[in-house]
């Protein structure tokens, strides 16, 4: 088997005042591409995303998922184009951030494998409204549930429970 792996011009996004380089590593099959995103500088930027589901500290955990969405948004708005796109499918609650970096595009599914407490990641609210200049969000406590808003804010629910 084949892989193509290519990199492609980097793009920038904005996060703690700072200009991040990220670059896109596009992986392409058939009709299939994956998109993976390799921050490049500066270099607090680049430990985001060494790992997944593991951060050294909270605030390393928020900052991750923020790169993550804004690079998103920044890739489909310059590289796709938001008109070309009919649904995205959100999986799981981390994805969520996605709907707040493309507050124009409202055709979002959520896809969830763990609809329960511990598949319900809460960030403060305080932060997610300043890095991506919202109002308000469903909060409790000074926390946002990414479950519920992304239950707010998608067109249809996918749920897979698996029974053992």
């Amino acid at each position: 088997m084949r892989e193509y792996w290519k990199k492609e011009d980097p793009i920038e996004v904005v996060m703690k005042g700072e200009k991040i380089l990220v670059e896109p590593l596009v992986y392409k099959k058939n009709t299939v591409k994956a998109v993976f995103f390799n921050p490049i500088k500066p270099g607090w930027a680049r430990t985001l995303t060494r790992r997944v589901y593991i951060e050294d500290s909270e605030e390393e955990r928020i900052y991750k998922y923020i790169l993550l969405a804004k690079s998103s948004a920044k890739y489909i708005e310059e590289h796709i184009g938001i008109e070309n796109i009919d649904v995205i499918d959100l999986q799981e609650a981390y994805t969520i951030l996605l709907v707040l970096a493309l507050r124009n595009f409202k055709n979002f599914r959520f896809i969830t494998h763990i609809p329960r407490a511990m598949g319900s990641p809460v960030f403060p609210s305080r932060i997610l409204k300043e890095k991506f200049n919202v109002e308000t969000l469903p909060e409790e406590n000074g926390k946002a549930n990414l479950t519920i808003l992304e239950l707010q804010n998608s067109v249809k629910g996918v749920y897979s429970i698996k029974k053992t």
